[in-house]
């Protein structure tokens, strides 16, 4: 029986050429990430992926998919699930592994949640805050979606250093 995952990514921006001048992502990174999605994502996993998803036509993907649109992403939620989406919101709450999550694109300097997982600040920009965040930038992740699982691992392990 096969267990189902979930991933997340953010700023895929497929077919954005300016992002290999912007963020220093390689000319094919559009290709990379599609196939870095095919070769890992099952058909029965959910990918979220956390806005600015292309400056073209939507690719397909592999699994089921939540978006919470990013800053680029300028149609309506109706739009993105009419094209692809099994649902799309500007951002979203779940209790996963014990954790209250606040899922967003653009970081939440200041929320109520045990941890903001958003995107938005690719490889040139940092957060400040006293609420725990996590950046999803495929710039650091070898243009791959990440398990919501490491995420949590490495949540917990700074929860757990911080109590030390």
């Amino acid at each position: 029986m096969n267990r189902s995952r979930w991933w997340v990514i953010a700023d895929t921006h497929f077919g954005h050429t300016k992002l290999s001048e912007i963020c220093g992502r390689p000319a094919d990174f559009s290709e990379k990430i599609i196939s870095n999605m095919e070769r890992m994502i099952k058909p029965e996993d959910t990918l979220i992926h956390l806005g600015d998803v292309t400056w073209g036509k939507i690719p397909k993907f592999p699994c089921k998919t939540i978006l919470v649109k990013g800053n680029h992403d300028f149609d309506t939620c109706k739009y993105y699930m009419n094209h692809g989406f099994d649902f799309a919101c500007s951002s979203f709450t779940m209790t996963y592994g014990g954790v209250d999550i606040l899922f967003t694109h653009k970081p939440a300097i200041f929320h109520e949640h045990d941890l903001n997982v958003h995107g938005h600040l690719h490889n040139v920009g940092k957060i400040e805050s006293v609420c725990p965040h996590y950046l999803v930038a495929l710039e650091y992740t070898h243009y791959q979606p990440i398990l919501l699982d490491a995420i949590l691992a490495l949540y917990r392990k700074e929860h757990e250093d911080d109590k030390s």
